[in-house]
């Protein structure tokens, strides 16, 4: 199938979110404007899921036993997906 890359607004919240088509591989994390996105290459005809994240702020203690994949950060904020 082909592929696009697409971008996903998300919220700045300690947790988010977001619904995007399956097995959506996240390439990072960016701004447009003021608000965050995150940047993925997608199938755009693939059904969707909803994938969490978490967001934590620099020297934010990081309270979660969760694994994490770490996506990027944007001014002072980390944006981790959540593994399991």
């Amino acid at each position: 199938m082909p592929k696009a890359v697409h971008i996903f607004p998300f919220t700045t919240s300690p947790e988010v979110e977001i619904t995007i088509p399956i097995n959506a591989e996240i390439l990072s994390v960016v701004m447009y404007g003021a608000n965050p996105h995150i940047v993925a290459l997608v199938n755009p005809d693939a059904k969707e899921e909803k994938r969490k994240f978490f967001i934590f702020y620099t020297k934010e203690r990081m309270r979660t036993r969760r694994v994490l994949n770490y996506i990027g950060t944007y001014g002072h904020n980390h944006v981790f997906e959540v593994m399991s």
